[in-house]
């Protein structure tokens, strides 16, 4: 309970907890309402379930993109349905040709850590906006790259600044030890895309 990890957006907790659980760590989630509570989250997951119960959960996935295209939306709506999908493939991964059912049951069982559970010694996984007024001794600021850190669509002076704010908000949770990481790739939906590092590293890095 001395260590948290800090993400940008409840997209990126998700691999975060997957990554806890394999390797046999305890966590809880402090998201803003939980991943699976995100409403594009929920409107792709009602997509999935109109299909047919024998169609392949893969195959609905156009679906989805179709549904993100006719309703819009910000990146970081964006980034949380591109997890889903992500999701989606990795599902397959395990159960090739499973359906939409098969992949609901997984998707409940994979992160049923985002349920409140406030008891027992779990490392924190919390978004920068839940993680304000908290403190632990260890700190990883995890996703520090352009289009996350700061958002993508945090294009005005003041939507910048509101970024700034936050990012400071997460690397003054650390008592002791702050560790900041980035990733040379990440996955979004079934494609592995080259990240960059975010610009306000720099004067993270100077200031320290």
């Amino acid at each position: 309970s001395s260590i948290a990890v800090l993400v940008r957006t409840n997209a990126q907790s998700v691999p975060v907890c997957e990554a806890l659980a394999a390797a046999g760590v305890p966590y809880r989630v402090r998201g803003d309402g939980g991943f699976l509570q995100q409403p594009e989250v929920r409107d792709a997951i009602a997509v999935l379930r109109r299909a047919a119960a024998s169609t392949p959960v893969r195959s609905s996935v156009a679906d989805i993109d179709e549904l993100m295209a006719v309703s819009g939306g910000t990146e970081e709506r964006r980034a949380n349905v591109e997890e889903l999908i992500r999701l989606v493939h990795e599902y397959d991964g395990l159960e090739p040709g499973g359906n939409a059912a098969g992949f609901q049951a997984w998707l409940n069982s994979t992160v049923k850590a985002e349920s409140p559970d406030t008891a027992g010694d779990a490392v924190e996984v919390a978004t920068f906006h839940r993680a304000k007024g908290l403190e632990w001794s260890t700190v990883f600021v995890a996703g520090l790259e352009k289009g996350l850190v700061p958002i993508g669509h945090a294009t005005t002076p003041a939507a910048e600044a509101e970024e700034r704010r936050l990012l400071y908000v997460a690397l003054t949770r650390a008592r002791e030890s702050l560790t900041c990481t980035w990733a040379e790739r990440r996955t979004f939906g079934g494609a592995s895309i080259p990240r960059t590092a975010s610009p306000y590293l720099e004067s993270i890095e100077l200031t320290i």
